[in-house]
């Protein structure tokens, strides 16, 4: 299993500093997840859009396009609402 710790972080550092998009971190992901048995990534979500700078705004708008191709592919997605987790998607796994 490999952790991915975290996408937003991984995003920004490849925006910012290596002048990559969306679509490779996205790819980096995915080729990571092929080469073993599991990958859980660690992200955040529900940012908006508005009242920020155009590079800001194009970070936020490309975080959320790989958390909802994430989302997609995922087997089982599970989402923490105020500390507790809870399964949006695939098996409800006892994480405790």
């Amino acid at each position: 299993m490999i952790l991915v710790e975290d996408v937003s972080n991984l995003l920004a550092n490849n925006m910012f500093e290596k002048g990559r998009g969306e679509k490779e971190v996205f790819d980096d992901i995915i080729n990571l997840a092929e080469k073993c048995k599991a990958v859980v990534a660690v992200t955040i979500s529900g940012l908006k859009n508005g009242g920020y700078d155009e590079e800001t705004a194009m970070y936020i708008k490309s975080l959320n396009k790989i958390n909802q191709r994430l989302y997609d592919k995922a087997l089982t997605v599970i989402k923490m609402t105020n500390g507790i987790p809870v399964c949006e998607k695939g098996e409800n796994y006892d994480i405790y």
